[in-house]
């Protein structure tokens, strides 16, 4: 327990030196590749998420899942890749090779599915090289182009009002 209290503590200080450098960079470019942060915590199945982006003409071969949860048990298995607090040091770094595969991706848009701000979600969020990101009103408000208020569970508004802001901004 003190080690998962102490690497919150280290982690979060991690987070505020990164931000006070972090930039979010902008492109015109049409969003075609998708990555998508989610806290298994708190999404227990994301396929419907995967149909409702299918519905908009991203196909499914260029959406990829990095998925969180607090804790996993030794006899649970998740789709790679997945994370928890005990795949990052100390220092912010995942030290999983799947894990690193997704954050260094260059996606057109990272969606992150997560509206309560855990250390390793927004550390995640922050190192992805996504070039256009998104997520909730409710968490860091540095770590997003656009910011969606609404609850988590209706993924149907979500995705409605994330393709309303996308034909504006001419990503789609």
């Amino acid at each position: 327990m003190f080690s998962i209290f102490s690497k919150k503590n280290s982690l979060k200080k991690v987070i505020k030196k990164n931000l006070t450098s972090f930039q979010l960079l902008f492109s015109n470019k049409s969003i075609q590749t998708v990555g998508i942060i989610i806290d298994e915590t708190q999404v227990k199945s994301y396929q419907k998420l995967i149909n409702l982006l299918h519905e908009y003409n991203i196909n499914a071969n260029n959406i990829k899942i990095l998925t969180y949860k607090d804790k996993i048990t030794k006899n649970e298995t998740l789709p790679e890749p997945f994370s928890s607090i005990d795949d990052i040091s100390a220092t912010g770094i995942f030290q999983k090779n799947s894990v690193l595969d997704f954050l260094y991706t260059p996606f057109d848009m990272l969606i992150s599915y997560y509206d309560i701000d855990k250390e390793p979600l927004i550390l995640a969020t922050i190192q992805s090289k996504a070039v256009f990101k998104v997520g909730f009103s409710s968490t860091h408000h540095k770590t997003h182009h656009l910011m969606i208020q609404t609850r988590m569970e209706n993924h149907q508004e979500f995705i409605t009002e994330l393709f309303k802001y996308l034909k504006i901004l001419k990503k789609i």
